[in-house]
């Protein structure tokens, strides 16, 4: 099987950890041909607190206040779910914030 990389940045990290000290570095198992859309369901699936706020179980995508990184790559909310993975690749999760 291959691997990828998460790393969840916080506040999304504090759900994932109790020590609460920034971000959360992950390794992943994905199948071949399988997609970010795929894994993240199956981390929700094991965990479903600590994924609510990145990604809507029912919808099966990434919330759109998350910007999603593959490879330094951003994607939008409404593709991140199809992309696929492959061995090696790095997948990154932040919250947009706005604001002047």
């Amino acid at each position: 099987m291959a691997k990828v990389k998460l790393h969840i940045y916080p506040p999304l990290s504090y759900k994932m950890s109790s020590k609460r000290v920034g971000a959360l570095i992950l390794e992943a198992q994905i199948e071949q041909g399988g997609t970010l859309g795929d894994l993240i369901a199956r981390l929700d699936n094991e965990n479903h607190e600590a994924w609510q706020d990145i990604f809507d179980a029912h919808t099966k995508k990434m919330h759109p206040a998350i910007r999603t990184l593959l490879n330094s790559k951003p994607l939008s909310p409404s593709v991140a779910s199809h992309t696929p993975l492959s061995d090696g690749d790095q997948i990154a999760f932040l919250i947009l914030y706005g604001g002047g």
